[in-house]
């Protein structure tokens, strides 16, 4: 009887460590899922502060790109507006050089009639000839400048449009 008796006791002896080992090994996976689970909302929170720093980042460039056109735009009219003042420019140098070159030829007209004029009432002084040699000369000259003015406008004016 003693004899049962010891091995009830140690049955139950073994039972109890069984118990009490299954008990440890059900706290450690507790623990470890508990470890999982605080894991697992650390990535989460992760997750979720990466997307919205991702949708401020792509507010943040939507905006950026949004300035970048908006910038862009203004400095393509600003670009239309220089061209067009600057052909406007261009065209009345142009007809002011015309305009420079008909006055010329008028007064290189006047010039030669007042030669003529003081030729037919000098006639024969060297110093007269001299003088209408230089006169025109210098008219020629200018008339050259002018030429030489309206070609370079001319080119200015075509460069421009």
């Amino acid at each position: 009887h003693g004899d049962q008796e010891a091995k009830i006791q140690q049955v139950l002896e073994e039972r109890r460590q069984i118990e009490q080992k299954l008990g440890e090994e059900l706290e450690q996976k507790q623990n470890q899922i508990n470890l999982l689970m605080k894991d697992i909302e650390g990535q989460k929170e992760i997750e979720t502060l990466l997307r919205e720093e991702a949708q401020n980042n792509k507010s943040e460039l939507v905006a950026n790109l949004k300035e970048l056109q908006q910038n862009n735009l203004e400095k393509e009219q600003e670009i239309v507006k220089i061209k067009e003042e600057a052909k406007k420019v261009s065209e009345e140098v142009q007809q002011n050089i015309q305009q420079y070159l008909v006055q010329l030829e008028e007064k290189e007209q006047k010039i030669q009639k007042l030669q003529e004029q003081i030729r037919e009432k000098q006639d024969g002084k060297e110093q007269v000839y001299e003088q209408w040699d230089q006169s025109n000369k210098l008219v020629k000259q200018n008339k050259a400048k002018l030429k030489e003015r309206s070609v370079q406008a001319t080119h200015e004016h075509e460069e421009v449009t």
